[in-house]
């Protein structure tokens, strides 16, 4: 990834070249809008998940009630409460527990001391990484990546593909979008709304019952409150557009200067 002039450097001494696909360049590549997210998933391929067998481990307590299909896994430790549901290979690592009558989809993967609450709804082709928590009755979308420790509260809804990376947390009742990204130790209080492609910078904060829509991006160490309605990256706190914050800066320095 980089401007017309590197590439035409590079390019010569390199097999493949990942770039955006606003530029040209002669030689075999991969063009995508983001190249970075591109590189990222190509480089999962060379380091797959350990695969697990089918099956119960004997040293798991699973539910008489609950259904297991044949194809997935329930690793050590592991505990499986009355009515959950497993869908085909779902894999739980150790020491996980999910609750009563919650349902893990097709193909999603829990990894060592994940707690799943009562009534919760896990989508498919989800990736719960170690530690993470999710309350009573809170649902996953289909595709929902939590990263190490994310904790998310009761009754919350985290849509398809929205990703919440490692010491997140998410207030209970709280909507968060599709494709939406909270990064490293941001938090949303109660009862907010992300809409889709919102995007939560580190240590970035969400007040309770504020309403984010699309394509808002709130930085890092900023508390979005209220109603954001305009696409784009927010400063401060309160948040506000990142040109008004930049010129409120500019007048606190002139002013400094006297």
């Amino acid at each position: 990834e980089a401007d017309k002039k590197v590439l035409e450097k590079v390019a010569p001494k390199v097999s493949c070249v990942l770039h955006s696909d606003q530029l040209e360049v002669d030689k075999p590549g991969i063009a995508h809008k983001n190249p970075r997210i591109l590189l990222a998933r190509i480089l999962e391929l060379f380091h797959p998940q350990a695969p697990s067998e089918p099956g119960i481990h004997e040293l798991a307590t699973v539910d008489s009630r609950a259904e297991i299909h044949q194809s997935a896994s329930v690793g050590p430790h592991c505990v499986v409460g009355p009515r959950v549901k497993l869908g085909a290979g779902v894999v739980l690592r150790a020491f996980v527990v999910i609750g009563e009558d919650s349902t893990v989809g097709e193909g999603s993967f829990l990894q060592p001391h994940v707690v799943i609450g009562a009534g919760c709804r896990i989508g498919r082709d989800c990736q719960l990484e170690p530690w993470a928590k999710v309350g009573e009755g809170a649902s996953l979308g289909d595709g929902v990546d939590l990263g190490a420790h994310a904790n998310i509260g009761k009754e919350a809804d985290i849509q398809i593909g929205a990703k919440v990376d490692n010491l997140v947390l998410v207030g209970p009742r709280t909507k968060v979008g599709p494709g939406s990204l909270l990064v490293g130790q941001s938090a949303v209080d109660r009862d907010a709304v992300l809409h889709a492609g919102v995007v939560i910078a580190g240590q970035g904060s969400v007040g309770p019952e504020a309403v984010l829509h699309s394509g808002v991006q709130v930085g890092g160490r900023s508390l979005a409150t209220g109603e954001l309605k305009e696409a784009g990256p927010y400063l401060g706190t309160p948040a506000i557009p990142l040109k008004e914050e930049m010129r409120r800066r500019a007048r606190e320095k002139k002013a400094q200067r006297g």
